[in-house]
């Protein structure tokens, strides 16, 4: 098939061929059409049917890319699909030595990370009693025992109030630094319509009683009010 789509789409013949305004672009099109349509996934065949019905050249030849595009897109998904397996298998290794990698070449480059977790080992280490217990010292002080998952849950706790305009993300998060500030708005957005709810029923709370789904209807306009507010 690989030679019959080059005899075809022979660039040079095409190129004689539009010299001499001989080019059959409607039958160009249509090969193109239906060799996508051998070619392409299930998924894709009704884009394919589509362009079967489009009578305008210059808009076939757009929705041509278009689903070429889409069909790119799926062989890639397809080849990444097949390698998953492998890929999770020797994810944590491969990062592990591209980490060890990357401090080798440059000993600051995790140093935003390495301050983020400080900060929460230090509030775990605040945080802990030092009470007297069969594994205490000489002086009978108990010496902190840290929960790594511990201070790993709160290290990503402190994200959801991070101020992403003054600080820093860490290096090893800036990927899903759009996630987070999404978690981090909508979280704002709850507190604000918790405090609503809160005021409202402490202020009118005898008058609204008997209204059925007084609560569901201020709850869903509040966040009406705020979507969006981060973006202003």
């Amino acid at each position: 098939m690989r030679s019959q789509i080059c005899e075809v789409l022979d660039t040079d013949l095409i190129r004689q061929q539009a010299q001499h305004d001989a080019v059959d672009i409607q039958g160009l099109a249509n090969y193109v059409i239906t060799t996508m349509g051998k070619l392409c996934a299930p998924v894709r065949d009704n884009d394919v049917n589509q362009l079967k019905a489009t009578g305008n050249i210059v808009a076939l030849l757009r929705q041509i890319f278009h689903v070429l595009d889409l069909m790119m897109m799926d062989m890639v998904n397809f080849i990444i699909q097949g390698l998953r397996p492998h890929l999770q298998q020797n994810l944590v290794d491969y990062e592990r030595a591209k980490f060890q990698e990357i401090l080798e070449e440059t000993p600051s480059a995790l140093d935003l990370t390495t301050e983020w977790i400080r900060e929460s080992v230090l509030d775990e280490l605040s945080s802990v009693s030092c009470e007297p217990s069969s594994s205490s010292g000489a002086d009978g002080i108990s010496k902190p025992n840290l929960s790594p998952t511990l201070v790993l849950t709160n290290s990503y706790l402190k994200l959801l109030q991070w101020d992403y305009q003054k600080k820093t993300i860490p290096e090893t998060l800036v990927t899903d630094e759009g996630r987070l500030r999404e978690l981090s708005e909508k979280l704002n957005q709850l507190k604000i319509v918790a405090c609503i709810c809160l005021i409202t029923s402490n202020t009118v709370g005898a008058v609204i009683e008997g209204i059925p789904d007084f609560g569901d209807k201020q709850k869903r306009i509040s966040f009406v009010l705020l979507e969006g507010m981060n973006k202003k």
